[in-house]
């Protein structure tokens, strides 16, 4: 019994009132930091639409695109979450009755502490930066970090860069980490290179002038070919066959479906027109 009157004057002792207006300050000033940070955003936003339809029929000028909006919202929008988090720290400790200030200024060695600790997110908000100001990708390229990192970037931050591969994991990676990019997306055309092999015994000048009749077919065909595909010739001389090599200038991105599908297209020439393909032969000699 004398436990439960224990906890009866200790909620006595309280004062209710100034709990719930402590509370209540906080959560109010919570939300005014998230509204602040939604019409930073939506401003920035508005401001880069502005910018992209003033520049859109300029020349020389960067214009920008929904994915360079979405990506330099999407960093500025990281690093006004890592700003305000703080800000809602100090206002918690203003707000309880604890002086922020002195705290934060006889904290010298936990100071010294964490900023060793923040060294690396400062090595990541500068890189991450520098990607963004110099445009080395945006939300949606099509990438390869470091020659081993593949996929579409999802998300730019102050720290991170996240990928999303081909397969559906995402693979995430520090900014400082950044070194090596290529990417596809920026490129102004893709090659598809298309090969077969075809027999000793057929006639190669032949075959170039009924090929080459047929690559001019190919645009018309695929829309995504730029100009008509380029015969490169005998690329190659096996022990059973010559190696011809085709190749296609198309639109970034659509190498890998046009590949397949210039692969089809060829070989269903190749034997429409009569040609063989080669390809290895052994020959089996039983004792007798």
């Amino acid at each position: 019994m004398n436990f439960w009157n224990d906890i009866k004057d200790l909620f006595l002792e309280i004062d209710l009132v100034n709990v719930v207006l402590v509370i209540a300050k906080i959560v109010v000033f919570y939300v005014v930091l998230m509204v602040l940070k939604s019409l930073l955003i939506s401003s920035l936003k508005r401001y880069l639409n502005f910018k992209s339809k003033k520049q859109k029929n300029r020349k020389n000028v960067r214009n920008y695109s929904k994915e360079r909006i979405d990506t330099i919202t999407n960093i500025v929008s990281s690093l006004i979450k890592y700003t305000i988090y703080p800000i809602l720290f100090i206002g918690i400790l203003y707000f309880v009755g604890v002086n922020p200030t002195a705290i934060l200024s006889g904290a010298g060695l936990i100071g010294i502490v964490v900023g060793l600790g923040f060294q690396d997110l400062i090595k990541d908000f500068i890189a991450g930066f520098f990607i963004v100001f110099e445009n080395q990708y945006e939300i949606g390229d099509l990438i390869v970090i470091n020659g081993k990192y593949r996929g579409t970037v999802s998300q730019i931050g102050i720290k991170t860069t996240v990928l999303r591969a081909y397969t559906g994991e995402y693979i995430i990676v520090n900014n400082r980490d950044v070194k090596d990019v290529t990417n596809f997306t920026n490129a102004k055309y893709s090659i598809v290179v298309t090969d077969f092999t075809i027999d000793y015994h057929e006639d190669v000048d032949s075959l170039y002038d009924k090929l080459e009749e047929f690559l001019k077919t190919l645009p018309e065909k695929h829309k995504d070919i730029i100009e008509v595909p380029d015969l490169k010739g005998i690329n190659e001389v096996k022990d059973f066959g010559y190696k011809i090599e085709v190749h296609t200038k198309v639109k970034p991105l659509s190498q890998y479906g046009l590949k397949r599908a210039l692969n089809k297209d060829i070989l269903r020439f190749v034997f429409d027109s009569g040609f063989k393909i080669a390809y290895p032969t052994y020959i089996v000699k039983e004792d007798e």
